[in-house]
């Protein structure tokens, strides 16, 4: 009996390699142990073009018996098409489809890819039975777990119970799926020469790119709506910590490999469980590095310690609100009191802690995301994840997103890989606004003592020593979503391209230039850097709306004019652009015109900073700046024209109760985990830094956004008093 296994390619795959397909890769050890010819394929990171064309080739030469294909949500166009092509291409070869989404819809993906059965639910039984009875003649409606069609009608045999017999299985056979040669492959052995130096806080930075998971559990006894496994009715199962930590040390044996993910959805839901996986790792397996995922209320100082002592690097917390009510209405029910003192203990005993957050689940809304600011004030994380809440089949949502008609009439039947976003309770544009107001992580990277040209002023100067660019670039991919590389005039001049090579090696998926765009004007310029995609984007300051004002400020004549041409040039290449300005006073009458006509130049956003922007590079002097009330008129009103021309204009600089209720600006109080880097030291918390310069008047005292706000410039109090300032 022959029979090949095929994982899919996947239409968006992730920069990390977590190795070869656990669950088919335990299906094949099972096979193999009843003496079952098995051939394993892994298309993860191929197109759909390259995966036809192998899989054809592999089932004209084998003639296999049967075909297995795993098949999620996001991949099954390809499993439709693969199977398709597979059918005609061999009459009569037998296809069975598993996995998630064919558990969660077997009647649509029988539809749609034609197989001659699907496998719902816990494969380790239903697999070696079909092949069985496939062997022996045997009558396949009698295999527990199988849906298929029979004279234009669904037959379903009867239901399989979870695979409960953990310990009972063999070690899943990574080599099926060529996992050492992936693992050595997806490495990046260049990535991690440049992350080496890279300290923070005085602890090395960790983002395991190419790792093998191995799960010491299944399932979870929480109902979290958003998950699969909100609608799974079986209790979790274990394996046992000798069982679990005997699998880890074969592999790192068998791979000669050091680095682990712990899949599990809850690792350290039994603590004393835990303790002993610990402790046996250090015996047993010691050298290893892994990461997992858990809950903050299940993680404490002395557990925190021991999972660091047994080799544990980084620990994920899916929080996902700060509102009691939205964890009630989630069904999560995070005891949010614990969060702050669980990401503590996580970075005192030397592992990373990453911060994971969710916009537009039920219940939430402006109220309470303001309310998750407000909060994570008091949570100090490596590194920041936030998304919108999408709509995945088998979560608790899913009928109600449907019922809703969120999820668009036939849309499984068509192969858009992107989960629709769960717009139920909020539109888009509202969840947008929401997501504005939770911070991910800016890097802004210093990169040059100094830009030329009056680009910035970068406040920490001197030389920079070889490779201090290449470690602060390693530093933003390990701890941040978007990078802003400083000293751009300079760059583009000379050493830009050395710079995107880090940036490629690196995975760096967000890196922006900032630059006056002067040299852009080159078209020669442009198209080279085009052909990069590192480079997302460049961001331009821009002085004033004036053009002798402007070149003023820039000490060049006909500065505003060069600077505009490099914008059109790099949009003309389908480059973004994005503006930042810090008007004196004498520009507050034109920032509506002027951002009226950025809009029409095709500029996508622009950020009115007072005083200075986010990173501080550029800053306007005191007695340059205009007073806070006529700024803040002047802002809302440019941001309300540009928003009806297309283009969103944001506020930096400004405390809260001078914004306009119109706006949902960028400010300080919101970007409490940018950073600034350079170099190899440790990046520095830019809401840090600005902190010693503010202050707040009397009348802050009773004000209801105290909480969420970082105040106003010292020497601007100082200066003009607190009448501009208002109680909300």
């Amino acid at each position: 009996m022959k029979v090949i296994l095929i994982n899919p390619l996947n239409p968006d795959p992730p920069p990390a390699y977590f190795g070869a397909p656990y669950a088919l890769s335990l299906l094949g050890a099972i096979l193999k142990a009843r003496g079952v010819s098995v051939i394993g394929r892994d298309y993860d990171r191929f197109t759909t073009e390259e995966m036809l064309a192998d899989a054809s080739a592999l089932v004209s030469a084998e003639r296999p018996d049967l075909v297995g294909v795993s098949c999620q949500s996001s991949n099954r166009g390809g499993v439709s098409a693969l199977v398709r092509n597979l059918k005609a291409l061999v009459p009569g070869l037998r296809v069975v489809v598993g996995g998630a989404f064919a558990s969660s819809d077997p009647e649509m993906v029988l539809s749609r890819t034609g197989a001659d059965w699907v496998a719902v639910g816990d494969g380790e039984e239903t697999l070696p039975e079909l092949v069985s009875a496939l062997e022996r003649g045997g009558d396949t409606r009698l295999v527990a777990g199988l849906v298929w069609s029979e004279g234009g009608e669904v037959r379903r045999a009867p239901e399989r119970e979870p695979f409960s017999a953990l310990d009972s299985l063999p070690d899943p056979d990574f080599d099926l799926f060529d996992a050492a040669a992936n693992l050595s492959r997806f490495r990046r052995p260049r990535a991690e020469a440049l992350a080496g130096p890279v300290t923070a806080g005085g602890r090395r930075c960790l983002a395991m790119h190419s790792a093998i998971m191995l799960l010491s559990s299944r399932g979870c006894v929480y109902r979290c709506v958003f998950c699969p496994m909100s609608t799974f009715k079986g209790k979790p199962r274990l394996h046992t910590p000798a069982y679990f930590v005997r699998q880890v040390a074969v592999m790192a044996k068998r791979y000669g490999w050091r680095d682990f993910v712990f899949g599990d959805n809850y690792f350290t839901r039994d603590r004393q469980r835990v303790l002993e996986i610990c402790a046996l790792l250090r015996r047993e397996a010691p050298g290893i590095r892994w990461i997992c995922m858990t809950r903050a209320d299940a993680m404490d100082p002395v557990l925190a310690r021991e999972m660091a002592v047994a080799g544990c690097r980084e620990i994920s917390y899916g929080i996902e609100s700060g509102s009691p009510r939205v964890q009630k209405a989630i069904g999560k029910r995070l005891d949010l009191g614990l969060v702050p003192s669980a990401f503590a203990a996580t970075r005192e005993a030397g592992m990373h802690a990453v911060l994971m957050l969710m916009v537009g689940n039920p219940g939430d809304d402006l109220e309470s995301t303001r309310e998750t600011a407000v909060f994570l004030r008091g949570v100090d994380p490596d590194r920041v994840l936030v998304h919108r809440t999408k709509v995945y089949p088998g979560t608790g949502i899913h009928a109600t997103a449907l019922a809703a008609g969120v999820i668009p009439p036939g849309f499984y039947d068509g192969d858009d890989h992107q989960a629709p976003v769960y717009t139920v309770e909020r539109t888009l544009a509202q969840i947008d606004e929401m997501k504005a107001l939770l911070p991910s992580r800016t890097h802004y990277i210093e990169a040059a003592a100094g830009c030329v040209n009056g680009c910035c002023a970068l406040r920490r100067p001197g030389p920079r020593p070889n490779g201090a660019l290449s470690a602060a670039l390693a530093q933003s991919a390990l701890r941040a979503e978007r990078a802003v590389l400083g000293g751009g005039e300079s760059l583009l001049l000379a050493g830009l391209e050395g710079a995107l090579d880090d940036a490629e090696a690196l995975q760096l998926h967000d890196l922006s230039l900032y630059t006056t765009a002067r040299p852009l004007a080159d078209a020669r310029k442009v198209a080279a850097l085009r052909a990069r995609r590192e480079l997302r984007r460049v961001v331009v300051p821009l002085f004033s709306p004036d053009a002798a004002r402007h070149d003023a400020r820039a000490r060049v004549p006909g500065a505003l004019a060069q600077t505009k041409l490099g914008m059109r040039q790099w949009m003309r290449s389908g480059g973004e652009v994005w503006a930042w300005m810090l008007p004196v006073e004498d520009d507050l009458d034109e920032l509506s015109s002027w951002a009226r006509r950025l809009a029409a130049e095709g500029v996508r956003e622009a950020l009115l900073a007072y005083r200075e922007p986010p990173p501080g590079w550029g800053d306007l002097p005191l007695e340059d700046c205009p007073r806070l009330k006529p700024f803040a008129a002047a802002a809302a009103a440019a941001a309300l024209a540009a928003g009806a021309a297309g283009l969103a204009v944001s506020g930096f600089g400004r405390p809260p109760c001078r914004w306009d209720g119109k706006l949902a600006p960028r400010h300080e109080g919101r970007a409490l985990y940018d950073e600034a880097v350079s170099g190899p030291a440790a990046a520095v918390s830019l809401r840090s830094r600005r902190q010693p310069r503010m202050a707040f008047g009397p009348a802050c005292g009773g004000c209801a956004l105290r909480p969420s706000c970082d105040g106003v410039w010292a020497d601007y109090l100082a200066r003009h008093g607190e009448g501009e300032l208002r109680a909300l």
